[in-house]
């Protein structure tokens, strides 16, 4: 019984894979969603640069999606940091945004890339970005007012700051930053966000009331809220019941 929630979890991530790609669905081959340096769904296009630019555990990596592309600075795959260990401690979060790009965050970019008409002239925020693809690809669009990206984690943080800055000359128009925010913190009076994006957010049921509280303060009146999560043991329906 306990292999079931994970059985029904790949199938979904299966079925969404094969329906982004337009294929027909065959949940024999599927091998769900695993830590993987580049996602896993091959929507994005990723190319490894050779160079010394960075330190012994990271690598840099082109992502290009149909005339987007953006180079993004990220742990190598079998990196060992004792650091983010230790700033996870530190901070009593989680290092699950620095290891790798997530699945979720892939599909994300897909999304946001394909419907750019909704971040016209917006200003939004992506909550737990990790690496930052999805949100600093809709930033290489120009097309947003805004895009801010956040985490709990500041070594994510550090991350996220270098990759906009990496990026820099894509974004036209539209201005970006990166800042630390933690779900049970968020102060009165915090800037409002005409759409919120978020990849992965909801696999620790420990966070779900706050992630659902911030999500509440940070929205504007009539704005949008777009989430890409997996159902790991029912992790997504415990959520949803969070926001009612």
């Amino acid at each position: 019984m306990t292999d079931k929630p994970k059985k029904f979890s790949k199938a979904r991530w299966g079925i969404l894979r094969d329906t982004l790609l337009e294929q027909r669905s065959s949940a024999h081959k599927h091998s769900g969603v695993t830590r993987r340096p580049t996602g896993a769904f091959g929507l994005v296009k990723t190319e490894v640069v050779v160079t010394s630019e960075v330190d012994k555990n990271s690598h840099l990596i082109d992502y290009v999606y149909d005339n987007i592309e953006v180079r993004l600075r990220q742990r190598k795959d079998d990196a060992f940091v004792l650091d983010d260990f230790k700033i996870s401690n530190e901070h009593k979060i989680d290092n699950t945004g620095v290891i790798c790009l997530w699945p979720a965050e892939e599909a994300l970019t897909h999304f946001c890339v394909k419907n750019s008409h909704i971040f016209r002239d917006k200003r939004v925020l992506e909550l737990g970005a990790g690496v930052g693809l999805a949100g600093i690809a809709l930033a290489a669009m120009g097309i947003a007012k805004e895009v801010v990206l956040t985490d709990g984690n500041p070594t994510c943080v550090d991350v996220l700051q270098e990759n906009l800055e990496r990026n820099n000359a894509k974004y036209g128009r539209t201005m970006t930053r990166a800042e630390v925010l933690h779900w049970d913190r968020i102060a009165t009076g915090s800037t409002k966000y005409d759409v919120i994006i978020a990849a992965d957010c909801t696999f620790f049921k420990d966070f779900h009331g706050a992630l659902a509280r911030s999500i509440h303060q940070l929205l504007a009146p009539r704005g949008e809220v777009y989430m890409l999560n997996p159902s790991r043991s029912g992790s997504v329906e415990r959520f949803t019941r969070c926001t009612n």
